[in-house]
């Protein structure tokens, strides 16, 4: 495969990951008797008289309800899916729609493969909620939100590898076609003063 085709496959992925990631409510597991997971947005409570998976999820209705490290891991996960989404939409239009819109160049390649190590940055400080104040007095481990959220860093990873290599392999590219391109006319002005010799050796 192309590295300009797995890099916006894997970014496409990565929003959709980071995406079911923020909205979920399990992120985290935690053994508590008042609340049996949360995550950035959405936390799900537990009561005796249910299931575990019957209990529908509720959003934070109060600010108290929702520590400082979970405020900040919503501003990461924020962050990474607004980037992450920049990023993907430019891959898209470049590969995608190239006679629309005219491809990225080889700098502006490198520097979308750097906004996405910026966004694997970014969602991995989303596991910042691992750290705060439930997990602290509870124990905690990892939930659905919080696995869509690592394999969303290892599509980030991927597709940020992906778009350097592809912009050292379309330089080395650009620099063998502007050889060849300068090498054609030489040559045409090499047979052309060989003509011209030989004219006038016959004359």
């Amino acid at each position: 495969m192309r590295p300009w085709f797995i890099a916006m496959a894997l970014s496409l992925l990565g929003v959709i990951l980071s995406t079911t990631s923020t909205a979920s409510c399990d992120f985290v597991k935690i053994d508590s008797h008042y609340v049996a997971a949360f995550g950035i947005n959405r936390y799900r409570p537990t009561t005796d008289d249910t299931w575990f998976f019957e209990n529908k999820c509720e959003f934070y209705s109060a600010d108290e309800e929702r520590d400082e490290m979970t405020s900040y891991g919503r501003y990461f996960a924020l962050g990474a899916i607004l980037l992450g989404l920049v990023c993907a939409i430019m891959t898209t239009l470049s590969c995608v729609c190239c006679c629309c819109v005219y491809p990225m160049s080889r700098r502006q390649w490198k520097f979308c493969g750097a906004g996405l190590a910026a966004v694997a940055f970014l969602q991995a400080l989303t596991l910042i909620l691992f750290l705060s104040e439930k997990c602290s007095e509870n124990e905690c481990s990892f939930g659905n939100g919080s696995i869509c959220a690592v394999l969303a860093m290892a599509c980030w990873i991927g597709a940020g590898a992906q778009a350097y290599f592809y912009s050292e392999e379309n330089s080395k590219n650009t620099v063998e076609a502007l050889r060849k391109s300068r090498s054609k006319p030489r040559s045409r002005l090499g047979s052309r003063d060989t003509a011209t010799s030989d004219d006038d050796v016959s004359l």
